[in-house]
């Protein structure tokens, strides 16, 4: 579910105008960036979650290392992301189905497929969740066949195909846009790029599940689905208010009546780049809180169950990367001067620090200091019963090694 829950008809059409608006170059490069900083993020939260499995996730994580303000921050900023999926998904389903038939009006197919997703979310976890596994097959298998079909079509093996296409477009225009050139072009494509690795935090999250987290993160991929059940939706059974309240702003894509699906969907995305990287930096600064807590405390790392590679360096570099590209990517609306595309770009940038603060304000919440900071709450119960269980050997090997040296000098005595 984690690795292709993202993709759908969404990805193409949003490929296309990132394709156009920066150039392959731009698209390889961001992707090679952020997929960097994906990294990062994975070892952040693999390190925290294998130890301190609950439900909340890292919103949770996020209450107890920080503040319960900056984790209400978090999730408000996370729901915002899949809000901004879901409705793209509605935007292009409809666009595509539109252009076959017209006897169906956009608004028609929308409410079509509405009740029917809506009345599929009710089913319950067992459906959903098999639904989803075979589906998220389905689409893996679709991608790998278009891949395939844009290799044979680039090498020219297509029937009636006069010569190959190769290389020919890279050449000319070339592999940067020609209306966004070098960076400018860059930071175009950090938009769709980012939205495009949401989702990648939730292998993870499901981890946690496993029975011994020291393999918990390199098995996350194969075995994701029943975690995702467990963690998710293990408890807090339907919830039937939050689905409908979700898929109401599924009607956000009908903003494609009065404009072209590429049009909406960039508005659409726009609105999910900035908060998942906001989400992303919010993770790597509640890991370094952890560990900064965990070193005051005078814990050992050997005490981890997964511990993150080059803690500290990667995670600052995911908190700093994050909160840079949530300024840098809609700067070209800058120069010249957009004022549509700045709003549409940063009208959610200041939303974090509105919601912390405001909910701060409400409720009186703490920033926790270090000595504060509750590192025995939560903790995997069967990491103290493995520890225990080490001890055990250990001492009963020191024991059986005295009692071999006794016998030893028994026998020669």
């Amino acid at each position: 579910m984690a690795l292709a829950g993202i993709i759908g008809p969404g990805l193409l059409v949003g490929a296309g105008g990132a394709l156009a608006n920066g150039g392959p170059a731009s698209l390889l490069i961001g992707f090679g960036v952020i997929g960097i900083i994906a990294f990062s993020l994975m070892q952040s939260l693999g390190e925290m979650t294998t130890l301190y499995p609950s439900g909340g996730a890292f919103t949770g994580l996020a209450d107890r290392f920080v503040d319960k303000a900056f984790g209400v921050a978090v999730g408000w900023n996370y729901f915002i992301i899949w809000v901004a999926v879901l409705a793209n998904e509605y935007n292009v389903i409809c666009s595509v189905l539109t252009y076959w038939t017209d006897r169906v009006p956009l608004w028609g197919w929308f409410l079509i497929f509405w009740f029917v997703f809506l009345g599929f979310q009710m089913l319950g976890v067992t459906a959903f969740g098999e639904a989803e596994f075979w589906l998220a097959i389905l689409k893996l298998a679709e991608l790998t066949a278009c891949f395939i079909f844009a290799i044979i079509h680039a090498a020219g093996g297509m029937i009636r195909q006069d010569e190959p296409l190769g290389f020919r477009y890279w050449h000319d225009p070339g592999p940067s846009s020609t209306t966004l050139p070098g960076f400018r072009g860059i930071a175009t494509v950090f938009v769709f790029c980012s939205t495009f690795y949401a989702g990648v935090e939730s292998i993870a999250v499901a981890a946690t599940e496993t029975k011994n987290p020291a393999r918990a993160v390199s098995l996350a991929t194969r075995q994701v689905l029943w975690r995702i059940i467990f963690v998710y939706m293990g408890t807090h059974g339907i919830p039937v208010y939050a689905i409908i309240f979700t898929n109401l702003f599924g009607a956000l894509s009908m903003m494609n009546i009065s404009t072209s699906a590429g049009k909406a969907y960039s508005y659409i995305v726009n609105l999910s780049d900035v908060s998942t990287l906001l989400v992303w930096g919010a993770i790597s600064f509640t890991h370094i809180r952890f560990r900064s807590a965990w070193a005051y405390q005078r814990r050992s790392v050997h005490e981890l169950p997964f511990k993150s590679l080059w803690y500290s360096w990667n995670a600052y570099f995911g908190l700093f990367a994050n909160v840079f590209l949530a300024f840098v990517q809609g700067w070209t609306t800058l120069s010249p001067f957009n004022a549509g595309n700045f709003v549409d770009a940063y009208v959610l940038l200041p939303l974090f620090p509105i919601v912390y603060f405001g909910y701060k304000w409400w409720n009186g919440t703490k920033y926790w200091r270090l000595e504060e900071i509750d590192l025995n709450h939560g903790r995997r119960r069967d990491l103290d019963a493995a520890k225990k269980s080490v001890d055990d050997d250990l001492a009963y090997g020191r024991l059986k090694k005295k009692q071999t040296i006794w016998r030893k000098l028994a026998r020669n005595f």
